[in-house]
């Protein structure tokens, strides 16, 4: 056998043993090109010397005669090469001369010189690349393993976990091309070696190890889901017992806990054994029915709010997304007093989920809280008692696998925000932290619609900007996806709640007296959120789709809910301490019953930072009484002593007392701001709002004097004759604006309007009977007046005539109450309707007293 020959098989053989004993940092030996071992040549030249002692001829002997060859010639003499003056014989012949250990020992030396006068190999290096990290099972992946220098000529073979696997491929053009396509379920870790063909001029050479992972499909049993629908929904069905709400278990479902998160066990089903898909069903009995607003119909019992939730369904479609199907059953939900149609849903998609990374104990997955988002589908399985987008509960679920299963190392986001109250075109900026701190981007959501593009992170913070969130209240989310996603997992954010409002109108600012003590007063709208719950006006602003369809009413309290001071205050000038006590009623009205109501408040204050708001509430749906934060208020005293403090948060909230959309049952208050001054001179009317167009009633005495301008010349203001106004700061397009006219209210219009600028423009006739010094006045979100001289007929009459009484406020307010007509035009008096309506004999004949001593007065 040649020396290459041999070579070659000793590699053959050791290319399991190279990559088990070593190395992907160095060569191993079977893959380079050595000088033969030392053992091997001493071996060599031992046998070599063996065969010499015992063929040589001894001295004087005859050599053996050559094999007889026609064509050969004679052999020439042997010559004996004498020793040099060393004593070492002539390296030119010492073949035939190695009869001693001398010449042995001579021998190898001269082999070894001529070893080292050979070229060096030339070091060969590999790499093997897969075409995928990551294959289902029975599918085929290739990888390529690439050799430099690019003209060395030899074979791969490749190995998995050590163990040689398939044949040797040939390298052409410096790679070898494999395709496997048997590979079992689980993580194979694979390396290559090479082996060259020529192993004088190159050495062999080891890859480094890669990783390919096959995905199978694993049986999933005894699989368990925990879900606790909505928060909201739970407290508003167990808590809420006037409305005698219940739940009942249906099957397996379980509810650990009172009033808590329900449980479905006994799963099963299928997974990947890398979680990127599954489908689990849990049993089709099991789940919750829930009931609430109970009434009887035909004899029957019946609930208005009736739903049930079956059969539930897991669903992964991505590592990061996923769905929650349920049979469902129901009503309807119309409100509180009425029963809608029925539904029956199969396997119905109720909500999408934003799946984090699962995590791995044994061979269970779990995945824990996954963000649920309400689908079109998933709203009509809720009766529509809430709007497709809606957050629900997250939902935890647990997959136990009977195969391997594989995960990555776990991150984790954390979402804010600045503000989280914003006015719609207003910015509002989300900031994702990301734990480790891990290239990758953030991608912003919010009821499954993305926020702007994909945000870089940067020192495991990514931050984005917006103005694009539309009016309404919406639950945020920030999902990271890491760039090195073959070692680490995506996450999912926690949500964040941002109100985006609709942009008001301006308003007109209160004013105090320049001198003295200012009145005091009580400025508190209470709740907007709660305003638009009750009477379903802006309701969309908040996110809600049911409302109470109730209005709110007012008694003595001006625009925005202006409470005047009333004389039962008792203070202390010096130490800013006592109770101030202000009057008028602000009642919210819904389901046939009073939800709220704040009732001549007062408010005890106790030291700088601490207060007491006393609402006179005496409902179910809020408390007689609130804290004040005043420690993170504003706070002034006027030139004349009066004390403010502005931007009060009131620590508490109210029950919304319906079936709201709001997404919570309980909605807190907005601040309000209060001045401690003198008694109030200031006197308001009474108005009532809700679903239908806003109606109000006259002041008692007139609320303003100024902010009116008369375009009708002043000379020409006549009893009976025609009066134009104009008036602004108003809201934008308000409707049920009064004009009213004083000393004594006379209503002149119920139905004023301002343009899209808040401006309202009005004209119309003055009553008869009436002279002198007069106050008229819009009465709407804001109040303005302006003081008019109604001069004398020519006649020297004030224009009344025997035979048409002049209606007072009362007889106008009369044929509102009797519902005769609609509200007149525009514009037009509600005295010139009445002089002008079909049934004015009849009407007069019952006010003709009224009438009577209206006249009198007003001769007096």
């Amino acid at each position: 056998m040649s020396r290459h020959a041999g070579l070659r098989a000793i590699m053959a053989a050791a290319v399991t043993a190279f990559v088990v004993a070593g190395s992907a940092l160095a060569a191993p030996s079977a893959f380079a090109e050595d000088a033969v071992p030392q053992s091997t040549v001493q071996s060599d030249a031992g046998a070599q010397s063996e065969g010499a002692e015992s063929d040589a001829p001894a001295e004087g002997d005859a050599l053996p005669a050559a094999e007889e060859d026609p064509g050969a010639e004679p052999a020439a003499p042997a010559e004996t090469t004498a020793p040099d003056e060393d004593g070492a014989a002539d390296d030119s012949d010492s073949s035939s001369d190695v009869g001693t250990g001398a010449d042995a020992q001579s021998s190898t030396q001269a082999q070894r010189a001529r070893s080292l006068d050979e070229p060096e190999a030339i070091q060969t290096s590999i790499a093997l690349t897969p075409a995928k990290a990551t294959i289902d099972h029975g599918g085929s992946v290739t990888l390529t393993a690439t050799v430099t220098p690019v003209e060395v000529t030899g074979t791969v073979t490749l190995l998995d976990d050590q163990h040689a696997i398939g044949d040797p491929e040939t390298v052409v053009d410096g790679a070898a091309v494999f395709t496997l396509d048997d590979l079992t379920v689980g993580t194979h870790r694979l390396s290559a070696g090479f082996l060259p063909d020529d192993a004088d001029a190159y050495s062999g050479a080891a890859s480094d190890t890669i990783e390919i992972r096959v995905i199978g499909e694993a049986e999933v049993e005894g699989a368990k889901l925990t879900w606790g629908v909505k928060a909201s929904f739970r407290n508003y069905i167990y808590n809420f017992t006037s409305f005698k709400g219940r739940a009942a278990l249906l099957g397996d479902a379980r509810q650990p806990a009172a009033k808590g998160v329900y449980v479905w066990p006994n799963g099963s089903g299928t997974v990947k054994t890398d979680g990127s898909a599954a489908d689990v069903t849990f049993g089709a009995a099991d789940g919750v029915h829930f009931q609430s607003h109970p009434m009887t119909i035909g004899g029957k019992s019946v609930y208005a709010l009736d739903m049930t939730f079956t059969k539930p369904r897991i669903v992964i479609t991505s590592p990061t997304t996923g769905e929650l199907r349920m049979d469902a059953a129901g009503y309807e939900f119309k409100s509180m007093t009425e029963v809608g149609a029925p539904y029956l849903l199969e396997n119905a998609l109720i909500a999408t989920l934003r799946l984090p990374t699962p995590t791995k104990k044994g061979t269970t997955f779990t995945w824990t809280d996954a963000a649920a988002t309400l689908t079109s589908e998933g709203a009509i399985a809720f009766g529509e008692f809430y709007e497709p987008g809606e957050t629900l509960d997250p939902v935890t679920f647990s997959l136990p696998a009977d195969g391997e299963i594989v995960v990555k190392e776990q991150t984790k986001t954390k979402l804010s925000a600045t503000p989280k109250k914003a006015t719609k075109g207003k910015k509002v900026t989300f900031t994702a932290s990301v734990s480790p701190k891990l290239a990758g981007t953030v991608t912003f959501t919010y009821a499954g619609k993305q926020l702007g593009k994909p945000v870089s992170v940067k020192k495991g913070k990514a931050s984005l900007a917006t103005t694009s969130l539309p009016v309404g209240i919406h639950s945020v989310r920030a999902s990271f996806s890491p760039k090195d996603d073959s070692t680490y997992g995506h996450s999912v954010s926690n949500a964040v709640d941002i109100t985006v409002l609709a942009k008001q109108a301006k308003t007109k600012k209160r004013t105090t007296p320049s001198s003295g003590s200012a009145e005091g007063s009580l400025l508190w709208s209470v709740s907007d959120k709660f305003t638009a719950y009750t009477t379903c006006d802006g309701k969309e602003a908040y996110g809600m789709s049911h409302c109470a369809k109730g209005s709110v009413s007012t008694s003595g309290v001006g625009s925005g809910y202006l409470f005047p001071q009333a004389s039962a205050t008792k203070w202390n000038a010096r130490t800013q301490t006592g109770t101030v006590a202000y009057s008028g009623r602000v009642t919210f009205t819904g389901y046939g019953q009073t939800m709220f109501q704040v009732l001549n408040p007062s408010i005890t204050v106790t030291g700088p930072n601490s207060a007491t708001l006393h609402t006179g509430n005496t409902t179910a749906y809020g408390a007689a009484s609130y804290r004040l934060d005043l420690g993170n208020a504003s706070k002034t005293v006027g030139a004349g002593g009066e004390v403010t403090w502005s931007g009060v948060a009131v620590i508490g909230s109210m029950s919304s007392g319906g079936a709201g959309g709001s997404g919570s049952q309980s909605i807190g208050f907005d601040s309000l701001s209060f001045t401690v001054g003198a008694t109030s001179s200031k006197s308001f009317g009474s108005s009532s709002a809700g679903t239908d167009e806003t109606q109000r009633t006259p002041a008692e005495t007139a609320p303003a004097s100024t902010g009116i301008t008369v375009l009708t010349d002043a000379d020409r203001l006549r009893p009976g004759g025609r009066i134009e106004i104009e008036a602004s700061g108003f809201e934008a397009n308000e409707t049920g604006i009064l004009v009213v006219l004083y000393s004594e209210p006379i209503l002149l219009d119920d139905a004023a309007t301002a343009d899209a600028n808040g401006v309202v423009r009005w004209s119309g006739t003055l009553p008869k009977g009436l002279s002198g010094e007069h106050t008229i006045t819009l009465q709407g979100s804001v109040d303005a007046g302006a003081v008019i001289d109604l001069a004398e007929t020519d006649d020297g009459s004030d224009g009344a005539g025997a035979a048409n009484g002049t209606p007072t406020a009362v007889e106008a307010q009369s044929v509102q109450a009797a519902g005769l007509a609609a509200a007149p035009a525009p514009g037009m008096g509600l005295w010139e309707w009445w002089a002008s309506a079909a049934g004015l004999v009849l009407i007069a004949a019952c006010t003709t007293t009224l009438a009577v001593r209206q006249r009198r007065r007003a001769a007096a």
